[in-house]
């Protein structure tokens, strides 16, 4: 696939080496398995094919990546986009107060009841933080909407 050989110098192999080490750390699957595309071509032991095999990839994506490491160096390969979408309406640390008062239960919000409704959960939203999210996006995608807000 590639019409050349990738050599790296040393310090360039310490660096990828290194930065695989701290996204190892920080559990970033998509820089990883990036990193590991490009030591494995430098070492030349298996073809592309077998490495986009292994990585579970596609010939495109580690051609990009190739692209990308020899057009920005370490810093292509591990400074991601951001994803594409809508931004948050809530803050990070304004999900984690939310999910410290669902977890706390309706009560603890002024509630009557002993458990959780969409209309509910809509309503703390709206009266805590000013924001109206569409119930039905809240029940919707209940589980997505609440997980990782710690």
């Amino acid at each position: 696939m590639l019409g050349f050989r990738l050599v790296l110098s040393a310090p360039q192999k310490r660096a990828l080496v290194k930065a695989l080490a701290v996204a190892r750390r920080q559990g970033n699957l998509r820089v990883i398995t990036r990193l590991l595309a490009i030591l494995s071509i430098a070492e030349n032991r298996l073809s592309v094919t077998e490495i986009a095999r292994l990585l579970r990839v596609s010939l495109e994506a580690i051609r990009q990546w190739v692209k990308l490491y020899l057009w920005k160096g370490l810093r292509g390969l591990t400074q991601l986009k951001r994803s594409p979408g809508r931004p948050p309406k809530l803050s990070k640390t304004q999900r984690r107060e939310l999910a410290r008062l669902i977890e706390a239960g309706p009560a603890a919000a002024g509630f009557p009841g002993a458990c959780w409704r969409t209309p509910l959960i809509q309503e703390v939203v709206l009266q805590r933080f000013g924001v109206l999210y569409n119930a039905r996006y809240l029940s919707d995608s209940s589980s997505r909407f609440l997980t990782g807000w710690r």
